[in-house]
């Protein structure tokens, strides 16, 4: 068991611990994490949960390979200009800027893939 950043949360996983914001249950101890699920987590600005079988340690190895920091730098150029006037500090805020920030690199990534098929006779 480990907490682990929402970031690094997947569906499929289970919670060690009942999730919750400010005295309000979100999803209880148990229960599998599905989409739904980590939108829920988001909208209440839940940052971390405790999941059954992992720590964030392991999951950011895992994922630290997925994107590439020079895309990652060019989706935050292009992302937080859009931020300048919001409070990053404010929880939901700042989650809904890296969920941005993700979306834009898969745009990225999308419109690098379709390049390189129009490149190939």
């Amino acid at each position: 068991m480990g907490m682990v950043r929402l970031e690094n949360i997947e569906t499929g996983m289970i919670l060690a611990d009942d999730a919750i914001v400010g005295g309000n249950l979100i999803l209880l101890k148990g229960e599998k994490i599905l989409d739904k699920h980590l939108n829920i987590f988001r909208q209440w600005g839940l940052s971390e949960a405790n999941i059954v079988g992992t720590s964030n340690n392991d999951l950011e190895t895992k994922h630290s390979n997925k994107i590439s920091p020079e895309l990652l730098e060019i989706a935050k150029r292009k992302v937080t200009p859009f931020f300048k006037h919001a409070n990053l500090k404010f929880a939901p805020t700042k989650e809904l800027c890296k969920i941005c920030i993700l979306r834009k690199v898969d745009e990225l990534k999308k419109i690098a893939a379709n390049k390189k098929s129009d490149d190939e006779p």
